[in-house]
This record gives structure tokens, sequence and C-alpha cells, in this order.
């Protein structure tokens, strides 16, 4: 797993616009989102084509992410486009984020100048008498597009051959509002490796075996068999070798355990179901969750400290990923369902920016 801790974040205290200078490749960097609104009153849909919000990532050798704190009338609207702008012969990608209706999605296409405004209203449906507030997450790495509303993610989508260097924004109807935001721009992937090391640290450390049991259709937590995460402010994962009858849950704890916030989910490893949830996760249907006979299988879990990212993972395939603001967890706890679970060969890697503690 590799993270970006190549140089330390810059932070720039300025309205969102175009670097005067070609970023560092080695670099990361955070720009703000100033507050503003648009009017979507008698025009549906109304972007700011004249005032596009720039990201300042190069993306040869950077991924970005925008965190948008939003208050809309109607579904919130994106359009990601190239240098060209909203009407560029490449087009754009628009994301639709179901704030007042549940539709979210996504599309990619040219979108033609108006020849006359139009000033027919939204459909109802999209449209809601009172203001609607909610969190977004748009992050873009490795050619793949997610979106997060209020840490839930809602879409994820494929982008290739294109370079999105702005982002515009617009609400079905009435008002839409961006709060507060930042754009941040990481080095990609292949621009990490090429990059000197500087003082990254990684500090290995093994868990030991670990026994589970529920008896019940359900789970069943025993604080004797709690692992502590040796880094809990830093990116780490964490792997381990498993054998179970059914699927293995996880939860993420803080030092009130479950009395305070908390992130519950599982590895879907007889059930095939995955999923991450802030707090109690529901089982859809428990019976598939277990088995009279045992798999075996290899799990990862992943926290990236900069992007806020948790992954986890079934024999090194992506099964699970949501943005987890406000890390304060520092303790996984694991639990069969209605069944027998076995950690083994478990152990942690965490990933230090400033060098190894002494």
């Amino acid at each position: 797993m590799k993270f970006d801790y190549l140089k330390p974040l810059v932070f720039i205290t300025a309205l969102l616009s175009p670097i005067s200078a070609e970023l560092d490749p080695c670099s990361s960097i955070s720009i703000p989102v100033y507050p503003q609104s648009i009017d979507s009153s008698l025009i549906p849909k109304n972007y700011a084509t004249q005032n596009p919000i720039n990201l300042p990532c190069d993306s040869a050798s950077h991924d970005f992410s925008v965190t948008l704190n939003v208050q809309s009338d109607g579904d919130f609207f994106v359009a990601f486009a190239d240098s060209d702008g909203f009407y560029s012969p490449n087009g754009v990608v628009q994301v639709q984020v179901g704030l007042a209706s549940t539709r979210n999605s996504v599309s990619r296409g040219r979108i033609s100048p108006p020849q006359k405004r139009s000033h027919l209203s939204s459909p109802l449906s999209s449209f809601v008498k009172r203001q609607v507030n909610a969190s977004l997450t748009f992050n873009y790495s490795n050619s793949v597009l997610t979106v997060f509303k209020n840490d839930v993610l809602i879409i994820s989508y494929a982008i290739k051959n294109f370079d999105m260097s702005m982002f515009l924004y617009s609400s079905s109807i009435g008002t839409a509002s961006i709060i507060s935001g930042d754009s941040k721009c990481v080095p990609t992937s292949n621009s990490a490796s090429s990059c000197p090391t500087s003082n990254e640290c990684t500090a290995n450390s093994s868990v030991p075996c670990v026994f589970l049991e529920s008896d019940i259709v359900g789970t069943v937590y025993d604080p004797t068999t709690y692992i502590q995460i040796p880094c809990p402010n830093y990116s780490f994962s964490f792997t381990s070798s498993v054998t179970a009858d059914s699927d293995l849950f996880v939860a993420i704890l803080g030092s009130d355990y479950f009395s305070g916030v908390y992130y519950e989910g599982n590895f879907g490893i007889v059930s095939t179901n995955s999923k991450i949830d802030n707090g109690k996760t529901t089982v859809l249907d428990p019976n598939s969750a277990f088995s009279l006979t045992s798999v075996s299988a290899l799990v990862s879990i992943e926290y990236d400290a900069p992007t806020t990212m948790f992954r986890t993972y079934i024999n090194s395939i992506l099964v699970t990923e949501r943005s987890i603001p406000n890390w304060n967890f520092n303790t996984l706890a694991f639990s069969a369902y209605n069944g027998i679970a076995v950690l083994s060969d478990g152990s942690f890697k965490c990933y230090y920016s400033n060098g190894c503690p002494s």
C-alpha cells in the first residue's frame, strides 16, 4: 500500500484558482473552496459557466479529492470539465447527488451552448420546499471517480482519457450553496514511485492468533479478543488469514468502545456481501452469513489518514471503501456470526511520514 507522504502537505489560503507554477509531482496541495451560491429558480441546473472552480492539479502527476459542505433546494449537480470549459468538445462528466430526490447518477457527454434560455421549471420530484444540507466528497484516483454523500459511497465511475481541470455546480431548482470546502491534490501512485522517500518509515508488528465464537444468529464481540491499533493516528494496514464457517464481522472502536461513535461491517467470505456502516450494521439476510462448512481467506484493512479513506479487502480484492473523517479510533474488534472463526498470522503495518517513533 502506497500512501502519499512524500512531502508535507502544503496549505494555501487563497481562493481556489489556477496554480501559477507547476505543482511538484512529489508534493501535495490543499486549497479552500470559499462560500458561494447559484440560483436555478428560473433556469433549472443553472451552471455558472463563466465562473468555474479550477482544480489545482496536474492530471499527469496528481489525483484529486474535493470535499464540499453544501446546502441545496433540489438535487445537487457537479460537472467536471477540461480546460476548454463547460461546452468543451471533449464533453463533461456530470454527477447528480440526490438531495431532494433519491436519484444518484453520473454521465459523460457533450453539452451544447443554449440557443435560447429556457424558463421552464424543474420536475417537482427533484424539488423540496426546505433546503437540504450534506457533506459531499469527490475522489479521483486510478482513473476512477468515487462520490460520497455524508461519508457513504454512492457512485463509482471509471473515467479514462479525460483531463479534469475544473468543476461547476448547480441545483435542479432553487438555490445551491457551497458553505465550505477544499480541493486536494495528491501524487498518483506512478508519480509517487519515482519520488525520493524523504523520512518515511514503515513499522511492522505481529498479532497473536485469535479464536472467535458466536453461539447466536448475530455477533458476539469478546473484549478479551480486542486488538489494539498500534498507530491509531496514522495510516495503517492490517492483514490476517481467517478460517471460518461464517462471515467475519469487524468493529472499529474508540476509547468508549460500543458506547461511543463506532463503525461496523463484515467481510463477506461466506455471503459474498461486504459492507461497512457508521454504527451498528444491518444484516439483510442472516441465513446467508453462516454455513455448515468452513472457508479460508486472506482479509485486509487499510486506513489512509491523508484522504480519510477506509478500505477492506478479501484475498487482495477491494470489497468496501468509505471515507471516515475525524478518525479517533484505536481498537479493532472481530466476531463470527453464528459460528466460529480463527484469525492467524495477523500483522499491522504503520506508515509514518516523519520517521518511526523512538
